[in-house]
């Protein structure tokens, strides 16, 4: 559910096989997710992320998981033309999926309205300041 904290590990490839869930499961990986590794390789060190997971060991992607390409942000158009065409039948799994981002994306927005809250508190409490409804002094106000 959201505001959950979780072990995330964030591959360049599917982990949609037995075998490698089985292999992160047992390593304590709670998600996996294949775009978090890009923005880890482009600012080294820690990373927090908030994820919205569409997927289970119970309700995978299956064919679903080849249709966005490395680095790209969405289905490729071709690529789930060419399922489609191969295996008319697909259009049940794919409508399945996008029921289940739905869903996640619905649990990514209650995550963020706490983290949110969260990190407001944070920032509120690092420097003594109220962070709330009070305007802001504007640059001509200091001058």
């Amino acid at each position: 559910g959201a505001g959950r904290p979780a072990q995330l590990a964030s591959l360049e490839v599917p982990a949609d096989g037995e075998v490698e869930r089985a292999d992160l499961a047992q390593r304590g990986v709670d998600l996996v997710d294949m775009e978090t590794s890009a923005w880890v390789r482009a600012r080294p060190g820690r990373v927090a992320a908030l994820r919205a997971v569409s997927d289970a060991p119970g309700a995978r992607l299956g064919a679903a998981a080849s249709l966005v390409p490395p680095g790209a942000s969405a289905a490729s158009p071709l690529l789930v033309a060419r399922l489609l065409l191969l295996h008319p039948g697909a259009v049940v799994h794919l409508a399945g999926v996008a029921r289940s981002q739905r869903l996640a994306l619905a649990h990514l927005r209650q995550a963020v309205a706490l983290a949110s809250r969260g990190l407001l508190q944070l920032a509120q409490e690092a420097t003594d300041l109220p962070l709330g409804p009070e305007p802001v002094p504007s640059a001509q106000g200091l001058q």
